[in-house]
């Protein structure tokens, strides 16, 4: 389960451009769309002047798909129909959105959970490798460890699964004391 709010109509463009991914070439090209997307959709929630120019009634349709063309050409053929099918269909507002339900739509589809490790001080590999076992045994998923270093917990860590939070850090404790 997703810790965001998913806008219903992101999830559906996200789910039909799933199903196509994976129709056409199974998990790798539905996790190479998924890369794009997720490209996509940060550069578009993070370049407002890209978005200007896309979604612009000033500048002619031609220049705007030449511009989207440049954009696209290194990203696999799927994605480059559905982003121009998203613009024809003035949906490119909602390319963000896309591509958060995407992340979502992956998870679901390949068996991962999202999960966020945050500890005082920095992991080493060999302990993001035991939490990812342990994770897998408990959830029966595929972890997505992200981990974040918060100095102000002390020591401890606070576990985030899902929507589901473990906070096990020294900070805590001492407010509760």
């Amino acid at each position: 389960m997703s810790r965001r709010q998913v806008d219903p109509v992101g999830a559906l463009y996200a789910e039909v451009l799933g199903e196509a991914a994976w129709d056409q070439g199974g998990a790798e090209l539905l996790l190479e769309v998924g890369d794009a997307l997720s490209a996509l959709g940060a550069a578009w929630a993070s370049e407002r002047t890209m978005r200007a120019f896309f979604l612009s009634a000033m500048v002619p349709a031609e220049k705007k798909r030449e511009a989207l063309a440049r954009l696209l050409e290194p990203m696999p053929p799927l994605v480059r129909h559905f982003m121009r099918l998203l613009m024809r269909r003035g949906r490119g507002r909602i390319v963000d959105r896309v591509a958060t339900a995407f992340e979502d739509y992956l998870d679901q589809k390949l068996g991962r959970v999202q999960v966020t490790l945050t500890t005082a001080t920095p992991i080493e590999d060999a302990q993001k490798e035991a939490w990812i076992a342990e994770l897998r045994i408990a959830t029966g998923k595929e972890p997505v460890l992200h981990t974040e270093v918060k100095p102000e917990l002390i020591a401890g860590a606070i576990l985030q699964v899902g929507e589901t939070i473990a906070d096990g850090s020294t900070r805590r404790r001492l407010n509760e004391f």
